[in-house]
């Protein structure tokens, strides 16, 4: 899937890539950075990839690139959430750092993680000690002979995601005196700290499907906090608190069904990030002609100062006139229209306002064309769209803790 994902993204076109799903977004600025050599579009990549880090579970509102097909009916998303009762380690693979041995983090937004292949691996290796043909099932199966093809795995799986970071030390003896070498700086994500990963199964199929779902949240429950999840397991890393239940956030297809009283209704927010906000297309008002000054070339610039907006305005609406081709009551007509422009104008800042408008209309149209222009309003129009259809159906969701998951999917669940 993520493969399907990245060759769609390196392909498709800017009005494409418009209405995907955050997930996708983030990877298709992850793509923009590994590409891009300009460090300030990097940059503004990785700012705008932090507004799209959203939970794992949270994707299920949308169909993103190589899942095309709404796959729903039978699948189910877990957002799991902990505190570690012990600190957590993963070493980055960077070879240039301040500190020694620095934390594994997100190449995007820079937080500390364990990434995908690393969660993955040690999940799939407690299964596999217990049921083999589970961990194919879930997992896959590499390709051992050149002629043979690998069988791809159920599950999909996220980085476990942190919320601090903080410093270790551990000090190695030296084996023939008993005494200490050298003391060795490490960062780790300390104690107490909050803890988030999630798992998506796009279809519970099969026999027994019922058991296999209990049986992987068993093993992660024996993961967090029997085994730990982290690097240094065997010095007690990365447990979880025991005296707190892992908080089990699920989203599910409309084929399987869970009691209502588990039943949350309302959903999650809106989270898709706001695009960025185009220049009105709006025309430059009669009275406003006499601020703008056309080039030959077609180009529009302002003709005055801001400070003067009222004075041309003014000039432009009572152009000079001789009193002698004027009647009495047109002259006092006139001297009426004049006094109620003033105050008007004057008072509520009319002037420097049209000033501003007819300013920011020409400045659009010198920065963009038409055509990128449109594309914006179109990108604004569909977010709009998707958040009016979101708020007005948002996706169900369920709370648990692991062990009520467990014992619903035992029980109570029923898959059609």
């Amino acid at each position: 899937m993520m493969y399907d994902m990245y060759a769609w993204l390196s392909k498709a076109s800017n009005i494409e890539i418009q209405n995907i799903s955050p997930f996708a977004r983030r990877k298709q600025l992850a793509l923009k950075v590994m590409q891009s050599g300009d460090a300030e579009a990097k940059k503004e990549a990785k700012k705008e990839a932090q507004r799209c880090s959203i939970p794992f579970w949270k994707e299920f509102s949308y169909i993103s690139p190589g899942m095309e097909t709404p796959f729903l009916t039978t699948g189910l998303a877990l957002q799991f959430s902990w505190r570690l009762q012990t600190p957590f380690f993963s070493r980055s693979e960077s070879e240039f750092d301040a500190l020694d041995n620095p934390i594994s983090r997100d190449y995007l937004s820079n937080n500390p993680i364990l990434k995908t292949s690393g969660a993955k691996g040690m999940l799939a290796n407690l299964i596999k000690m217990h049921d083999e043909n589970l961990a194919i099932e879930l997992f896959g199966e590499k390709n051992e002979e050149h002629n043979e093809i690998g069988k791809t795995g159920s599950l999909i799986i996220g980085d476990v995601q942190f919320s601090s970071t903080g410093h270790d030390v551990f000090c190695p003896h030296d084996r023939r005196f008993g005494v200490v070498d050298h003391p060795v700086g490490f960062e780790i994500v300390p104690a107490g700290s909050n803890a988030e990963w999630g798992i998506m199964i796009p279809s519970l199929t099969g026999e027994n499907r019922r058991d296999k779902l209990a049986f992987l949240l068993k093993a992660i429950q024996a993961l967090l906090f029997d085994y730990g999840l982290s690097a240094k397991r065997s010095s007690g890393y990365g447990v979880a608190v025991e005296d707190k239940d892992v908080q089990v956030t699920c989203r599910i297809g409309e084929n399987i069904i869970i009691p209502e009283k588990y039943k949350r209704v309302g959903g999650h927010e809106f989270s898709d990030p706001e695009p960025e906000k185009p220049p009105k297309l709006k025309n430059i008002q009669n009275d406003s002609v006499a601020l703008v000054r056309k080039e030959k070339n077609g180009e529009q610039q302002m003709a005055c100062l801001r400070e003067e907006a009222y004075k041309i305005l003014y000039e432009f609406q009572f152009p000079t006139i001789s009193k002698k081709e004027l009647t009495k009551n047109e002259i006092k007509k006139l001297g009426k229209q004049k006094k109620a422009f003033k105050a008007k104008w004057q008072k509520n800042d009319f002037a420097q306002k049209r000033w501003d408008q007819c300013s920011e209309i020409i400045m659009a149209q010198t920065n963009q064309s038409s055509e990128e222009i449109a594309i914006q309003h179109k990108a604004m129009d569909e977010w709009e769209a998707r958040k009016k259809y979101h708020e007005e159906k948002r996706p169900l969701y369920y709370e648990f803790t692991l062990k009520q998951a467990i014992k619903m999917v035992e029980n109570e669940m029923e898959v059609l």
